[in-house]
């Protein structure tokens, strides 16, 4: 009875192992198939059936290697070799994952184990060597990263990556160092391929946040910060950041609603503010600076919005998106034309057509400079009658006749005030200017060619018996 027994549990044990087989072989064919999912599914049943058999669990790691699922992949390559001691493919998988793993000593014990099983493959004692080297140049980075010697760390990190190129924790340690040096692409780099390894890595999607934040890609940074916070919902770094950028982006909208909406007053303050919330962000700040020189030419504060337009201007050019460095140039020559700096006008005009060379609106904008310093060469008719440039008619003519009764010549040269002929003639043509400014100005074609900056009487003077 005990021998039929024995032959039974014989029996069933090669029909599960027989089964487990078959399954095994079905996960191979879902693999092969790209479906890493149904494959799953063949390769569990198959340890279930008969888990003394290394290959089961080896087929399963091999899916959860390609899953990026690290950890039940190791802990099965374990099980595989506990079974299977030596198995050198089940070694080389298992220091892959050490390596990506950042765990340099554990994978050189599985490329020792590896080569006593291949002792004549040369490769594996290189990739040893490799991998020793590799560990070498990650402490030497910790010492340099402790110094603070971010270009000589990021050299030994780059140096271990050569070997561990999906090692997470170098790759991070690496952004790091971009972010230190400024190197915003490398930092989205780096972090993009740790990210791929482990989608969830908070480390990695902090700091991609932190890149996209300083190059004020808010949409991409939140989108980080919001991940990093489903992982860890108590993340302080991600927390603060993401209520950061909402107060930026608060800030910029009221200020920009408000200038629509010609509450210029308003705008400044609204700008003013948006400069104290993150004084570090050059971008943002600079933006804040543009907002501010905006506001202050609306309300005709000229030489504060140069000031304004020219802290914007500070802002490296390859920090500066192109449209905003042209309307900053632009604003400042605005600004500088209410000055009467029309030469310096002109160049910022310059500077925005050498930016963009196709763009109409650059081109009317250096068109009108180039009239209103050809104007300023001409005499002003506003101030001759003493009224601002956006003076009504009423107000020309209010203005014109109130000069007229004071200027005209049989007043001022009234009981003999005007002793010579010189004199008489100063006072015939100060009344006969202050005539012409009133004929320039309440003439709407007269008006509008001057306004443009050219001559109102060069046609006049040009015709037969014209002045």
């Amino acid at each position: 009875a005990a021998v039929l027994l024995l032959l039974l549990v014989g029996a069933c044990a090669d029909l599960e192992a027989g089964a487990a087989s078959h399954e095994r072989g079905q996960g191979d064919k879902k693999l092969m198939e790209g479906d890493l999912k149904g494959a799953m599914v063949h390769f569990n049943k198959a340890v279930e059936l008969n888990p003394k058999d290394h290959l089961n669990w080896y087929k399963r790691a091999t899916a959860e290697l390609i899953d990026k699922k690290y950890k039940s992949a190791l802990s099965d390559l374990t099980r595989t070799l506990e079974l299977s001691p030596g198995y050198a493919q089940a070694l080389d998988k298992r220091a892959k994952i050490y390596l990506i793993e950042g765990k340099f000593g554990k994978a050189t014990e599985d490329y020792e184990a590896l080569s006593k099983a291949k002792p004549n493959d040369q490769s594996v004692g290189k990739k040893l060597n490799e991998v020793r080297s590799a560990e070498a140049s990650a402490k030497q980075a910790e010492h340099a990263k402790a110094r603070q010697n971010w270009v000589a760390a990021r050299d030994h990190l780059t140096r271990a990556l050569d070997v561990a190129s999906d090692c997470v924790s170098l790759l991070i340690d690496r952004a790091e160092c971009h972010m230190k040096l400024g190197d915003t692409e490398l930092v989205l780099q780096d972090t993009g391929k740790a990210l791929k390894q482990q989608k969830t890595n908070i480390q990695a999607l902090e700091m991609r946040g932190r890149a996209y934040y300083g190059m004020m890609e808010f949409e991409l940074a939140q989108r980080h910060f919001r991940e990093g916070l489903r992982t860890d919902p108590d993340h302080q770094g991600c927390k603060k950041a993401y209520r950061t950028i909402k107060k930026m982006e608060n800030v910029l909208k009221s200020g920009t609603e408000e200038l629509r909406e010609r509450k210029f007053g308003e705008a400044l303050a609204s700008f003013t503010t948006g400069l104290s919330i993150d004084p570090e962000h050059k971008i943002f700040v600079a933006r804040m600076h543009l907002g501010q020189c905006q506001a202050h030419n609306k309300m005709s504060h000229f030489r504060e919005a140069v000031h304004s337009c020219s802290r914007t201007m500070d802002l490296p050019e390859h920090l500066h998106d192109k449209e905003l460095r042209i309307l900053t140039l632009l604003e400042r020559a605005e600004a500088l034309q209410g000055l009467e700096d029309f030469d310096e006008s002109i160049r910022d005009c310059e500077r925005a057509l050498h930016l963009n060379p196709q763009d109409g609106n650059t081109k009317r904008k250096l068109d009108h400079a180039n009239r209103m310093a050809k104007r300023s060469k001409m005499k002003d008719w506003y101030k001759v009658l003493e009224v601002s440039r956006d003076a009504d008619e009423r107000t020309i003519k209010k203005a014109y006749k109130k000069m007229a009764l004071t200027l005209h010549p049989d007043k001022v040269c009234a009981k003999n005030a005007c002793k010579s002929e010189e004199e008489q003639s100063r006072a015939n043509q100060k009344f006969h200017e202050v005539a012409t400014a009133h004929e320039i100005l309440t003439d709407p074609e007269k008006k509008a060619k001057f306004d443009r900056g050219e001559d109102p009487l060069e046609e006049q003077q040009g015709r037969p018996g014209g002045g």
